[in-house]
């Protein structure tokens, strides 16, 4: 071997993150205790969760199967969203190999336009808040009834949670977090 092997950290495959982190969840059905919320209809016809409700219930364990199965079931109910996404990498991953190049060439070009574009839209949004903030009636929006989308403060009071269900939040925004940092960081691994 002539050249230096590379030492350190290299991040898995993505695809084996994903299964990892579906397998710890399956694992965590078979540990951590279930539990729920009771919930009403309010007067606007939405449902609603009772503060202070949240009780255990018995637990439903994740199979091997079921965590599979899990996998089916997501694409079947985000189908609209899964199709769009392969046509739209499809056609990417198209357009760089009938050009010959290498994968994510460009990527860096594409990542600054994106945080430009970002950077303009929230400029633009700012300014645009701003002026609704001096002159109400100049909102697009100006005069129209949202009060069918209006939270009462009853509905809002007595909202905060318990250990248990500041438990589960904190295990929702941990999944958040691992699903949208791991993509991010393998993103940066591939790109060095």
């Amino acid at each position: 071997m002539n050249g230096k092997i590379k030492k350190g950290f290299r991040l898995p495959h993505i695809y084996a993150l994903l299964f990892g982190i579906m397998a710890v969840y399956a694992a965590a059905s078979w540990i951590l205790p279930a539990g729920e919320l009771e919930r009403t209809v309010n007067e606007a016809g939405r449902s609603a969760v009772v503060p202070g409700t949240y009780h255990v219930i018995a637990s439903l364990p994740v199979g091997i199967f079921d965590t599979v199965k899990a996998v089916y079931t997501g694409m079947v109910d985000a189908g609209s969203i899964v199709f769009f996404l392969f046509v739209a990498a499809g056609s990417i991953g198209l357009a760089w190999s009938l050009a010959d190049l290498p994968q994510f060439s460009g990527s860096g070009y594409h990542m600054i336009c994106h945080i430009i574009m970002v950077v303009i839209a929230s400029a633009y949004t700012i300014q645009y808040a701003l002026k609704v903030q001096q002159n109400p009636a100049s909102s697009v929006v100006y005069g129209d009834d949202f009060g069918k989308l209006a939270v009462r403060a009853e509905e809002i009071a007595g909202t905060i949670m318990d250990e248990a269900e500041y438990g589960e939040v904190r295990l929702s925004l941990d999944a958040l977090f691992v699903t949208a940092v791991f993509p991010c960081i393998s993103f940066l691994k591939v790109m060095s």
